[in-house]
């Protein structure tokens, strides 16, 4: 016990006081280790190697250079011209374009960041041009960004899925209907605040010629998921080998199609592909290392006994979780954050009668509102990047605010119907 207790709090300590996660994790761990056990240190270095050599993992850098050649080929602009065809003529036009234009690209891409990245980095500019308010073009561009890893395929996903020992192929069809869910309940309030200020947004007139047009541009792009998916639920691939065959596609579509890929840009994608895959493999090494270390000691016991202290039932269960989650979404980044909590977590799932399928969706929701709210805040930061000059103050306003709302309004949905979460999966089986 005493080995738990000195790794939770050298490891949240060192996090409290700004040190980097990896050094506090494995900082955290070996520290005990050394002090109160007999283990070789040995056995923890084969443990790390051994965390990160999956097949599963490999779909990870390849959906971040999917992204990457998305954002850059072109693709990403089709989109948004798509999105806008369709949803155009709706009040406060461009915000709901928005969130459709994110659905679309976390259909191919799997990634918070690099959906606010390419369609916030169109989609900001075009809102701020056409009249609307810097916080609430903000809000939504900031938002919207986290659909890229609600609606498959998803790197979180593929993370929980990997170390929780959940069929990746169910994760992603589990994302559909949330990710609708949340797609349209976001819409609802844009639309809403466009009724308000008719005069700061312009409504585009439909029309049928021009959505044609964009969906003709853009048919390229709207074969990826089809690729991707059909290839996982036909069983003709695995999720990895449908990561590496979009990244051929991508290839095929951002030179020889759309003609916006050059040799550079693809050097830059795997420059940055490989970075962000090497931080998240060390960070999967270091948190491995203190769920081995905790583990070894039965903390999955003393883990069982402190939520079934706290939480007598179903309910109960969900309010503490979500609490711990919400708080968690604040301090870590996704990754680690799904490595640490699945791994505890998941064998306490049985106690409560809760599916691991339903956890994983609607832990990867939770998490994903986090990228939105400070201090760590990933998608906030991103967000910053796309218009000079923009302060912390305007990125957190009332409409963020009211996004967040209705996103864990969605999320309780998910967690009173999980039926809603497990429809499609079960169809599949």
């Amino acid at each position: 016990m005493q080995v738990i207790l000195c790794c939770i709090i050298l490891v949240f300590g060192m996090m409290f006081i700004g040190v980097p996660l990896i050094t506090a994790f494995l900082g955290g761990s070996l520290v005990p280790l050394t002090l109160f056990s007999n283990m070789p240190l040995e056995v923890v270095t084969t443990k790390m190697f051994a965390s990160v050599n999956s097949f599963s993992f490999l779909a990870v850098p390849f959906f971040i250079i999917c992204g990457g050649l998305l954002d850059k080929g072109g693709i990403a602009r089709r989109l948004v011209d798509l999105a806008k065809a369709l949803v155009g003529w709706l009040p406060g036009s461009l915000a709901v374009c928005t969130f459709l234009a994110c659905a679309f690209f976390g259909a191919v891409s799997g990634s918070a960041v690099a959906t606010i990245a390419a369609i916030g980095g169109i989609m900001l500019p075009m809102m701020l041009e056409d009249g609307y308010p810097l916080k609430f073009a903000l809000a939504t561009v900031t938002i919207a960004g986290f659909l890229g890893i609600i609606i498959p395929p998803s790197i979180p996903m593929v993370l929980y899925g990997m170390t929780c020992g959940v069929s990746i192929a169910d994760l992603f069809t589990s994302g559909f209907v949330p990710g609708i869910l949340l797609t349209v309940s976001m819409s609802v309030y844009a639309v809403l605040w466009g009724m308000k200020h008719k005069d700061m947004c312009t409504r585009y007139k439909f029309s049928l010629r021009a959505l044609a047009r964009a969906g003709k541009d853009a048919i390229w792009a709207i074969f990826m998921p089809v690729i991707i998916l059909g290839g996982i639920y036909s069983g003709l691939c695995t999720p990895t080998e449908a990561a590496i065959i979009a990244c051929v596609y991508g290839l095929f579509v951002g030179f020889v199609i759309y003609k916006q890929l050059t040799v550079k840009k693809v050097i830059e994608i795997l420059r940055s592909s490989v970075v962000s895959t090497g931080i998240m493999m060390i960070i999967l090494c270091a948190v491995t290392v203190f769920s081995f270390v905790i583990n070894s000691e039965n903390a999955a016991q003393y883990i069982q006994l402190f939520v079934s202290s706290l939480a007598h039932n179903k309910f109960q269960f969900w309010v503490l979780i979500t609490l711990i989650l919400l708080v968690l979404g604040m301090l870590m980044d996704t990754p680690p954050a799904i490595m640490l909590i699945g791994t505890f977590i998941v064998p306490v799932l049985r106690m409560y009668d809760v599916d691991p399928l339903v956890f994983g969706l609607v832990m990867i929701v939770n998490l994903g509102i986090g990228l939105n709210t400070p201090p760590v805040g990933t998608g906030l930061f991103i967000a910053k990047t796309l218009q000079p000059g923009i302060r912390t103050k305007d990125l957190l306003n009332i409409h963020l605010l009211i996004y967040i709302l209705i996103c864990i309004g969605v999320m309780i949905v998910l967690m009173a119907f999980p039926g809603i979460i497990t429809v499609l999966p079960s169809l599949f089986d």
